[in-house]
């Protein structure tokens, strides 16, 4: 699978100028990517999964390019691991996206959320078996600023739809946290006085069970391929792709054979 161009932009500095800085650029850029591949398909050998890179709005020209990545996987692994940031979106795609994905990847997914998570984002954190989350994570509340609903005429419509799909894509993993005196669910529905209101991966470990920190796992192992990865997708979490200013979602899977070329 040849790595798109848009890509390569993710690491370009501009510290010299003329045809011999992008010649120079481009050159460590590739060999940047060659490096994250080698990371990735170390990692992914290692857990027998699949790593797919999803910086995105959740909307439909997402759905279309998951589905469109996951049918080219020729030998997928067992397991898919989701590196996600997004600002949020959809209600109905998020739901699609994880079911379609559980439908591929029946033994398991498990979600690093290393940055912006929010809405959809979050949503999408109920359909899976475990959460990854580093220093820089941000969920966001299951408000329909941030998690549309389609067609929804009224708030309490729109909260009733977030519950369900919540509720069915947590039935197999039964990540949402729920107790006699404590429900996840409904705090991420009406708990927060404010859309934006930023949750930290410290309140997302209590609002979903089975989450794990980038920085506790395999802190002795600093040269794990776990860390190489986590390096590169912490740096662009920085930076979420925005469908309003026109930027196309950054959708692909980091394991896999490239063809480098000379473009």
């Amino acid at each position: 699978m040849a790595m798109p161009e848009r890509h390569l932009h993710l690491t370009l500095r501009g510290r010299r100028s003329g045809a011999s800085a992008y010649r120079d650029g481009k050159v460590e850029t590739l060999q940047f990517f060659e490096r994250l591949e080698n990371a990735a398909n170390g990692l992914a050998d290692v857990w027998d999964a699949d790593l797919l890179y999803i910086n995105s709005e959740i909307d439909h020209k997402a759905l279309h390019r998951v589905t469109m990545e996951t049918e080219k996987r020729k030998d997928p692994g067992k397991i898919l691991y989701i590196f996600l940031t997004t600002t949020g979106g959809s209600a109905e795609v998020a739901y699609k996206i994880m079911r379609y994905l559980k439908g591929k990847y029946w033994h398991g997914t498990g979600i690093f959320a290393l940055g912006p998570c929010k809405g959809a984002g979050t949503l999408m954190c109920a359909g899976t078996g475990e959460i990854w989350v580093g220093k820089s994570s941000e969920f966001g509340p299951l408000a329909p600023k941030t998690t549309v609903v389609a067609n929804a005429t009224s708030s309490h419509l729109a909260e009733s739809t977030l519950k369900a799909y919540a509720e069915r894509l947590n039935r197999d993993f039964r990540t949402l946290r729920k107790a006699h005196d404590f429900d996840a669910l409904e705090q991420l529905v009406s708990g927060y006085p404010t859309s934006d209101f930023i949750i930290d991966s410290e309140e997302i470990s209590t609002l979903f069970n089975r989450v794990y920190h980038v920085d506790v796992e395999y802190e002795d192992e600093k040269e794990h391929d776990l860390h190489k990865v986590v390096k590169f997708v912490q740096h662009n979490a920085s930076r979420p792709k925005k469908a309003a200013l026109g930027q196309d979602p950054d959708i692909l899977y980091l394991n896999g054979e490239y063809d480098w070329g000379d473009e």
